[in-house]
């Protein structure tokens, strides 16, 4: 001890053992001596001598910054989409969310708890359109009927998902953002009621989890709530930890006039006005697919004329 420091000196002694059954060793014995200075200059009654011990996982991920996001991908996933490259309306897009992090990370794995699309890249914009609710479940293949559904993962870091373009016919802007709060824990962490991807098969009318046990979707009807963690007032010590955060995508063009219904989907106009969906969000059909029919009609009909004019000519003409 000195005036200013309080010193702990030991020494750290390695002896080596034989490998499994043999009596072969490939290390050499070791022995090091350590200092540790803490100054004495602190309130020792009341706090605690630092290093104060952290679980190792904790500590890792505290010291990096991790980053959310969101892209826009080709149909074979292996490459990045422009999000300012026009989509049809209801032409199936790809979304990839990843977590960006360090090289010598902890294993995490990636959720998608919740997406809406808006027409302004902000979550609280109106219209909009929550197609990812209730920690992780996927409802627009159940309003729509349409080609949505998660992925199975590739990578625990990644979770993909495709669906269909919509538009808000009562805005003239053809574009839109996708807005999702997303989420990573430490492996290895079971799914749940919180933690999962769940999609609807509407040919088979019932839930699927994306590489887990269908169990856990069992609540997307409902409200998921983790029952074992609802009965805390607050989170213990040994809950796996969890971090979160946004990420936007857009702007998305999706380009056409003022539409009435998607192309190839089921009139669900009275379906729209449950709570999943916000009214204004609407199958359409585009208005140039209209006027397209109506002037191949036209064009027929004058054939049919021309061809009888003719036909009248040449029996006048015989007679």
């Amino acid at each position: 001890m000195t005036e200013d420091s309080l010193i702990y000196t030991f020494t750290l002694v390695y002896v080596p053992t034989a490998i499994g059954t043999t009596s072969i060793i490939k290390t050499n014995a070791a022995e090091v001596k350590i200092q540790c200075h803490y100054p004495r200059k602190q309130l020792v009654s009341s706090d605690g001598v630092m290093p104060v011990w952290k679980q190792h996982a904790s500590v890792m991920l505290a010291e990096q910054t991790l980053r959310f996001s969101l892209r826009l991908m080709t149909e074979d996933w292996r490459q990045e989409r422009p999000s300012s490259s026009a989509l049809l309306l209801a032409e199936v897009m790809y979304v990839e969310a990843s977590i960006q992090r360090g090289l010598h990370a902890v294993p995490l794995r990636l959720y998608v708890d919740r997406c809406v699309a808006t027409l302004d890249p902000s979550v609280d914009a109106q219209p909009s359109y929550a197609f990812i609710t209730n920690h992780g479940c996927l409802t627009d293949a159940k309003v729509t009927g349409g080609r949505s559904f998660f992925k199975d993962r590739s990578h625990e870091d990644k979770l993909q998902f495709q669906m269909q373009t919509s538009r808000f016919p009562q805005d003239p802007r053809a574009k839109m953002f996708i807005t999702c709060y997303l989420k990573a824990v430490i492996l290895p962490m079971a799914t749940d009621a919180e933690h999962k991807a769940c999609s609807y098969l509407p040919e088979a009318k019932r839930w699927v989890a994306s590489g887990g046990d269908n169990h856990v979707c069992s609540c997307c009807e409902t409200t998921c709530t983790n029952q074992r963690r609802s009965r805390r007032s607050s989170p213990s010590s040994d809950e796996e930890p969890a971090w979160a955060g946004e990420s936007t995508l857009g702007p998305i063009l999706v380009p056409g006039a003022a539409p009435e219904r998607l192309v190839g989907l089921p009139d669900l106009s009275g379906e729209f006005s449950s709570s999943l969906v916000p009214q204004g969000l609407e199958p359409t059909l585009e208005e140039p697919a209209v006027s397209t029919l109506v002037l191949c009609g036209l064009a027929l009909l004058q054939v049919v004329v021309v061809t009888a004019v003719i036909v009248y000519r040449r029996t006048q003409k015989s007679n």
